[in-house]
């Protein structure tokens, strides 16, 4: 049988957790490690990573604990006397937000702590976070001269900053720590018995979108669950990543969207679109993106409009299922899974040129990776002094050795910065260097609720229950409330 990786649940209640925090609020802070004398006499950075590089604590079945960000925050301290890094424990994984917001609500978050996009928007106005916009075009001193980054710190990240760090306020609040590099994985035993070839009809050259339908179609007439997939999250917003660029730059509306010419279409340029008018629920290109939508479902997992992420990963790792879009943090747990009985390999997001084109010129190869993982300064550093120092720790972390070696322990991330070697099995995760990186991003990054919202509507219209047209007439005033929002709060 297979064992689902364990993940450790936030148990409390929101009001308990506040309760709770509140009182630790209230207590003085301790020297970590209960240091004495002038390690006492400190002043304590207190530190969040999420599931991403939190040391020290379980991964689950088959993984160890990491270390090297302790390793590197100890070498940080050695360099710079009169600050200690306290790397904090918390809950990981779905009960992350819920202890965010506890913790807003205490007063008591962590100097840095792990964020996403959808949050910081969320809290555009509620001065929880800071802007790093003053720090990111300054030079990264722990990065060797002539590299990237060391004149300009933004300049190391793979693609830079993109449309998921920019907030509707036109700010920028994280730093990324890692790439969500996603591709696909491919049961080779299933396709080999079916009689599909998987370099020459998958990997090189390339598939496309269609070709791959035609392929899911040979798995459905031999009785294979093609995809382990289900229209739930993640799954449905990495469609929209990866595909709504291409849609836009085919059609020549991509230029409408991005008013400041940047190449990137953010999620106030979004809103202020559909604020305009330009851009609507029954776009040709929104409609385009549904198509691929609807034309790959049959060839998902039976029930896959209520299936979990969890459940389709245990279909995959069970050999019930041909191919898996996932990321590259699953990596190491599907090559040491003791129980896997069969090979594997990953290929390449099938090209979508030939839909794009189908609709106007044809647009750019899109990275179905998403965007980054990030962390953010909140306003506990500033109410402590100490953002220059945790700037400082960040330029470290994302030096070329840093993220090197965190990533390189992890084995499941894809370094961040151009300069770092990671894990060398993950190179196949990279963007390709004819590969757009994230250009705009999903309804969920843009607002929670928002995104929750449009998960429903389309699962309505996959499930039966509304036509196409009657889910997008659903969607048309949802969009317009959320963009007036949106916009109100820009302003804050």
């Amino acid at each position: 049988m297979y064992h689902k990786i364990s993940r450790r649940r936030f148990l409390q209640t929101s009001a308990g957790a506040v309760t709770l925090f509140g009182l630790a609020a209230c207590t003085p802070a301790a020297a970590p490690g209960g240091a004495t004398g002038a390690d006492a006499a400190a002043t304590v950075i207190e530190i969040y990573l999420g599931d991403t590089f939190q040391p020290d604590v379980p991964r689950g079945e088959g993984l160890n604990p990491l270390h090297e960000s302790r390793a590197l925050g100890d070498e940080w301290e050695e360099m710079t006397p009169g600050y200690k890094l306290d790397f904090i424990t918390g809950p990981g994984g779905e009960g992350i937000e819920q202890w965010v917001k506890s913790r807003q609500a205490a007063g008591s978050m962590p100097d840095i702590c792990n964020a996403v996009d959808n949050w910081l928007n969320r809290d555009i106005g509620a001065d929880y976070w800071l802007t790093v916009d003053p720090f990111i075009d300054d030079p990264n001193p722990y990065i060797p001269a002539g590299a990237d980054g060391s004149d300009r710190w933004r300049d190391a990240f793979i693609a830079g900053f993109d449309a998921r760090n920019r907030m509707i306020d036109g700010k920028y609040y994280g730093i990324p720590q890692g790439i969500t590099g996603v591709q696909i994985y491919c049961n080779l035993n299933i396709l080999a018995d079916a009689g599909i070839d998987f370099q020459s009809e998958i990997s090189e050259p390339r598939w496309t979108f269609d070709s791959m339908l035609a392929i899911s179609q040979r798995l459905k007439d031999a009785d294979v669950t093609a995809w382990a997939l289900a229209w739930n999250q993640p799954y449905w917003n990495w469609i929209q990543t990866t595909s709504l660029a291409g849609f836009l730059k085919s059609t020549g509306k991509w230029k409408l969207l991005d008013t400041d010419d940047d190449d990137f279409v953010t999620s106030i340029e979004r809103f202020e679109a559909i604020d305009r008018g330009d851009w609507t629920a029954d776009a040709e290109e929104l409609r385009a993106m549904h198509k691929l939508v609807e034309d790959w479902v049959p060839y998902w997992a039976e029930g896959y409009l209520g299936l979990t992420s969890e459940d389709t990963i245990a279909l995959f790792a069970r050999g019930e299922a041909a191919f898996m879009w996932n990321g590259s943090w699953y990596y190491p747990t599907l090559k040491d899974d003791p129980q896997r009985e069969f090979d594997f390999g990953i290929a390449r997001f099938p090209l979508l040129n030939e839909r794009m084109a189908a609709i106007g010129a044809g647009g750019p190869t899109q990275y179905p990776g998403g965007a980054y993982n990030t962390v953010a300064l909140t306003s506990t550093a500033k109410e402590k002094d100490t953002i220059t120092q945790s700037i400082d720790f960040l330029k470290y972390f994302t030096s070329c050795d840093g993220q090197g070696r965190i990533c390189a322990e992890h084995g499941g991330i894809v370094p961040v910065v151009k300069c770092a070697t990671g894990n060398p099995e993950l190179e196949q995760f990279k963007p390709a260097p004819d590969e757009t990186f994230l250009q705009t991003i999903h309804m969920r990054s843009m607002h929670l609720d928002y995104g929750e919202t449009y998960w429903r509507i389309t699962s309505e219209w996959l499930g039966g229950t509304l036509t196409y047209d009657e889910a997008m007439a659903q969607f048309q005033p949802v969009m317009e409330q959320y963009a007036k929002d949106a916009i109100e709060r820009s302003k804050e």
